[in-house]
């Protein structure tokens, strides 16, 4: 998690550094004409549903797309050359199998035991820590359920 806040930081910091540097070499314009077609592309980009074998890999395809297109409105050079990678089909496909591995690797459940056909009784039956009650609605103005 310690890196995910360092990554917070000094990303942008970074693709800022980045953008002034090569700022300074090709000249104003240029750089932000790429930054309002970066951003123009990230705003316009058809979102398809893509159909895949199992809802999960539907889920992540998605969420790359969004956060791809997400780093094509931010303005820079690192931010874009990121989000224009998400987009092309298979890194987003490979991005999202080892999203997969690392779950499986670090979780005792895969995404496919949420995504299962398992009736909700047979999920509850499998499951070891199971919380019977009963539970009323309390009057406030009724005395007797005090």
């Amino acid at each position: 998690m310690k890196l995910f806040w360092i990554f917070l930081i000094i990303a942008p910091i970074t693709d800022f550094i980045v953008l002034i540097k090569i700022g300074y070499l090709v000249g104003i314009l240029p750089i932000i004409s790429l930054s309002l077609f970066s951003a123009l592309l990230g705003w316009l980009w058809p979102v398809k549903r893509t159909v895949s074998h199992s809802p999960m890999m539907s889920i992540l395809n998605m969420m790359i797309i969004k956060i791809s297109k997400g780093c094509l409105i931010i303005p820079g050079i690192l931010s874009s050359i990121i989000g224009l990678l998400g987009l092309i089909p298979f890194i987003k496909q490979y991005i999202a199998l080892q999203i997969t591995d690392y779950f499986q690797q670090h979780t005792s459940h895969t995404f496919q035991d949420f995504f299962s056909e398992k009736s909700e009784t047979s999920i509850s039956q499998d499951s070891h820590h199971t919380l019977e009650g009963e539970f009323s609605i309390l009057d406030p103005e009724d005395p007797q359920k005090k």
